[in-house]
């Protein structure tokens, strides 16, 4: 004996039609579209303020190193490029290169700032003023050296 079940028609089991599974799809691409400059920009953001806080943090870390190890530490700092070196006693111990995103103002860096050189009690006797660093979207970040105290003021990206 056989029986046969009359046949259902259970939609549960048949799952999305194309046309749906596309229209999904096209809703998703115009929504990452519209949220990638937005990312873009974000990005950029943080990277500007990274490298500004890690410049902040060798010039801080050079000026305590100078005081506790008793050596001449100085940043020299590249007027066209932005870039800088670091140097004890007179000898070069690397150069940091920033992002390609990341530039002075202007493209260039003024004279009086380029080279920060701490002596050993730490105070800064070369150099002092301000660095400002932008990004391609024009945002700013400003580091303040303070030239008697060798204070480093940071405080955060603007635009």
């Amino acid at each position: 004996m056989t029986s046969s079940k009359p046949a259902t028609n259970d939609l549960s089991q048949q799952g999305f039609t194309i046309l749906e599974l596309l229209t999904t799809l096209a809703i998703l691409s115009i929504f990452f579209a519209m949220t990638l400059p937005s990312l873009k920009r974000l990005f950029q953001h943080h990277e500007l303020d990274s490298s500004a806080r890690q410049f902040v943090s060798e010039v801080r870390s050079n000026q305590m190193a100078s005081w506790s190890h008793g050596d001449v530490q100085e940043i020299w700092l590249y007027r066209f490029k932005p870039q800088y070196q670091l140097s004890i006693n007179g000898q070069g111990a690397g150069i940091v290169k920033l992002p390609d995103n990341i530039n002075y103002l202007n493209g260039y860096l003024e004279p009086s700032v380029s080279t920060l050189r701490f002596d050993p009690t730490g105070t800064l006797t070369g150099g002092g003023g301000q660095v400002r660093l932008v990004n391609k979207q024009r945002e700013g970040a400003d580091i303040n050296v303070m030239l008697m105290s060798g204070t480093v003021v940071y405080e955060g990206v603007h635009p």
